[in-house]
């Protein structure tokens, strides 16, 4: 039978933790307890060789090294635990423990060590298991998800009373939300803040009061067209983005139009009223993003790229 993605990936995530605990294994040992072949290793060494954390740069990739067919993880990137159990797995291996059990004599010195993984398998089967967290009307007594998934949806900006998790002080912005997700439980919105003049996220449950922005929309963060057309202020940009520039497209998808896709580069179009927000965004990808056009803009970059560099030269 065929092996499924979810089975390597499985497995893939349980080399890592198994190879930091067992520095210098070989790929034959590998093998051997993964019941796979010495092919398959490899290839899931490949693989993970290519994964890592957002950035994709060396620095966020996972480091191996093989030599000689001996394995050691240099870096896991925050994979060095090994995956948690499910509920599937705690209950089979309570059974083979207790069939274990029954098989040895009451006074075998193997008992206590049995008893004792069978204890922390018991208790996580005990954990009450954490309900899936859902952003809906009733856990947002105060309407804030619906105004900012409104003005994403328009193009608008909104301005929040929020309560600052670092001062617990509670204060005004203006910000041009881009999108809402969940982590560990908690929604958030990824935005540009007027503020701050930087992207920040911010906690739904934090924002106190949400409403639309009665100042001009910017659409520095959203899509710059609404039912009205093309914002007066705004200008499109068409930018060139290769390597892990790509990532500014995956990152910004709201405001970003793929016009075609090439091997070195994918050219796109982006519609936006705050040039330096974007001149500072690109700079942080390097050559792997250019603008194509307006011209004056490109030659902004370029100045900003080459003033930064000067920086390190002094």
């Amino acid at each position: 039978m065929a092996e499924t993605a979810i089975e390597r990936t499985k497995r893939a995530l349980d080399l890592i933790p198994y190879v930091m605990e067992r520095p210098g294994i070989t790929i034959q040992e590998l093998a051997r307890d993964f019941s796979v072949s010495e092919k398959q290793i490899r290839a899931d060494l490949d693989l993970l060789y290519v994964c890592g954390l957002p950035g994709y740069s060396p620095l966020e990739l996972i480091d191996i090294a093989t030599d000689d067919d001996y394995v050691d993880i240099i870096d896991p990137q925050l994979l060095d635990q090994p995956r948690n159990l499910t509920r599937r797995e705690v209950i089979a291996l309570t059974v083979a423990l207790e069939a274990l059990a029954a098989s040895r004599n009451p006074d075998d010195k193997l008992q206590p060590i049995i008893k004792g993984l069978m204890g922390k398998l018991q208790s996580l089967l005990e954990a009450p298991a954490s309900p899936p967290h859902v952003l809906n009307k009733e856990s947002d007594p105060n309407n804030v998800l619906s105004m900012v998934e409104a003005a994403i949806k328009r193009g608008q900006d909104l301005d929040i009373e929020y309560i600052s998790a670092k001062s617990n002080t509670r204060n005004h912005r203006r910000i041009s939300p881009a999108e809402v997700f969940v982590e560990n439980g908690e929604g958030y919105l990824r935005a540009w803040c007027f503020n701050s003049g930087a992207e920040r996220t911010f906690r739904l449950d934090r924002m106190m009061v949400a409403a639309i922005s009665t100042k001009h929309p910017t659409g520095v963060m959203h899509a710059g067209t609404n039912s009205g057309g093309s914002r007066p202020d705004s200008i499109r940009v068409t930018l060139a983005l290769g390597g892990n520039g790509r990532e500014f497209a995956e990152r910004h998808q709201s405001i970003c139009q793929v016009e075609s896709v090439h091997a070195e580069e994918t050219l796109v179009s982006v519609e936006i009223a705050d040039k330096n927000w974007l001149l500072r965004s690109l700079l942080g990808y390097g050559g792997s993003a250019r603008i194509i056009e307006p011209a004056e803009l490109a030659a902004d970059l370029r100045d900003m790229a080459r003033e930064t560099l000067e920086l390190y030269s002094r």
